[in-house]
């Protein structure tokens, strides 16, 4: 069964996806839109580094690892660190192992536990915190395995910040599947002036949608193509009679709309 999540999509971007397929991760590019001057494509840690970050992440030599580099989009790049016991995926800037997916056997036995406190305890285990946040718990259902996601998100009043922990656990067993560690450096973000009625007007008449209904609305901290910080809102459109779909950032403070993606 297959699990597919996003590596951080900005304004720009191109967007990395990230499949993983019974334990296996592989990478590749939605969309790309050329070279960018961002300080955060420079591959600063090499293949070597990648590994030894990791390494020192989880605590664990890694004899059999092989290390790849993923993509350049405009935003970040990153290395894969694949090994018989995990994947990891590595900043390539900064050496931040952002993921890891450890390997999983069938074998263990169905147990009753705490999520919230399971995953307090990984945290600790691999020394992160995020003071302030409060943990969300979700499940999520795969097919035949099913896992409990706890989030820690950092916030400032409706903004998502870009920092957010994820401890994602084996629902029977409360085995430790994966490990999200996605935080970059940001700035304290300026009011949120652009309040969501007006966002996802905006967005509406920006997405070119004929029947056009939103779907999904946030506000957060993101970057441009050069690496300046954003606060956007961020908007999913639907059409029901087309089908047909746009994804939309309205600027926070501006109110200016623009198209990211269609489907």
């Amino acid at each position: 069964m297959s699990r597919l999540s996003l590596l951080r999509p900005s304004r720009g971007a191109a967007v990395t996806a990230v499949l993983v397929t019974a334990g296996v991760l592989s990478v590749g590019i939605v969309s790309t839109a050329g070279k960018s001057p961002n300080p955060r494509l420079s591959d600063n840690i090499q293949s070597g580094g990648a590994l030894a970050s990791v390494e020192r992440f989880t605590h664990r030599k890694l004899g059999e690892a092989k290390t790849s580099y993923l993509t350049m989009g405009r935003n970040r790049a990153f290395y894969a660190v694949d090994a018989p016991e995990l994947t990891a995926v590595v900043d390539a800037f900064d050496g931040q192992v952002v993921s890891v997916v450890f390997a999983t056997s069938g074998t263990a036995k169905p147990v009753s536990f705490d999520p919230t406190a399971v995953s307090a305890r990984v945290l600790k285990d691999y020394g992160l915190s995020m003071p302030g946040a409060t943990p969300v718990v979700t499940t999520a259902d795969h097919g035949a395995v099913k896992y409990v996601d706890v989030t820690w998100q950092k916030m400032k009043g409706k903004v998502k910040l870009p920092a957010t922990l994820v401890v994602e656990l084996d629902a029977a067993t409360g085995k430790l599947v994966r490990l999200g560690n996605d935080v970059l450096p940001y700035a304290d973000p300026p009011y949120l002036a652009v309040t969501q009625a007006q966002a996802e007007q905006a967005a509406k008449a920006a997405s070119g949608l004929a029947n056009p209904t939103v779907e999904s609305a946030e506000a957060l901290v993101t970057f441009d193509a050069t690496g300046a910080q954003q606060l956007v809102w961020r908007l999913g459109v639907f059409d029901a009679s087309a089908p047909a779909s746009a994804q939309v950032e309205v600027d926070g403070v501006t109110g200016e709309a623009v198209v990211v993606g269609r489907g």
